[in-house]
């Protein structure tokens, strides 16, 4: 708790629903913990450095729908990992999946500090090519995922779950007009969440996907 508050203060922007997520998080990590009390100190341990490296790689940077700060995003990714009992590598590569595509961080940085497994892992979650089009960018990332590992294709559909969630919480309150925030409208936003779907089949019995695509449904009914 004092590592991660001691994170978060470093921060000079308000910070309330980095630390509602954070905490969450930390409450899920508490009761693993409490459980298997030498097995989980170690990956305890791990979590914390992840959240702490992604909150200062994604400082000052705001989510598009409601200027929250955008690292409540993958905080809310790795706790999404987190209470399905994925693996310490994927839950860390959950909370770090948009370091590498949205600031300084290095891939290098990534393996210096959690391995090649976890670098891997953002690896495959971050776009290539920001000055392309938005897309010819989902183009190249979808034809990547085609060949994914498994544990990819989780911290993917936790990812676009987050995302599609936070959308159709606005909707109620923006309407239509909510695509006129994002770099493509409501029929390219559509075709790249079937899209995803339609890739993350090998997955397709597990929990996530199913709210994933039970969303995706919700958001985009004709």
């Amino acid at each position: 708790m004092i590592f991660l508050m001691r994170s978060i203060s470093t921060i000079s922007t308000p910070v309330p629903k980095i630390i509602n997520v954070s905490l969450n998080f930390i409450r899920f990590c508490v009761k693993l913990y409490i459980r298997r009390y030498e097995f989980f100190r170690g990956i305890i341990m791990v979590i914390y450095k992840a959240i702490h490296m992604a909150i200062k790689a994604h400082e000052n940077q705001v989510r598009k729908l409601d200027n929250d700060m955008y690292v409540a995003h993958p905080l809310e990714v790795g706790i999404t990992l987190a209470r399905h009992n994925m693996p310490e590598e994927v839950i860390v590569a959950g909370i770090l999946h948009d370091t590498v595509e949205d600031t300084t961080l290095s891939l290098e940085d990534i393996e210096a500090e959690f391995g090649h497994l976890v670098r891997t892992y953002v690896d495959y979650c971050s776009e290539k090519n920001k000055c392309d089009s938005w897309k010819n960018r989902k183009i190249e990332y979808l034809n990547r995922l085609i060949d994914a590992p498994i544990d990819v294709m989780y911290i993917v559909c936790a990812d676009k779950l987050t995302n599609i969630k936070s959308i159709a919480r606005h909707y109620e309150r923006l309407g239509h007009i909510i695509w006129d925030k994002f770099n493509a409208g409501f029929i390219d936003q559509k075709w790249y969440y079937l899209a995803i779907l339609d890739i993350l089949h090998p997955i397709h019995a597990h929990p996530l996907y199913i709210e994933l695509e039970q969303t995706v449904k919700l958001v985009f009914k004709d």
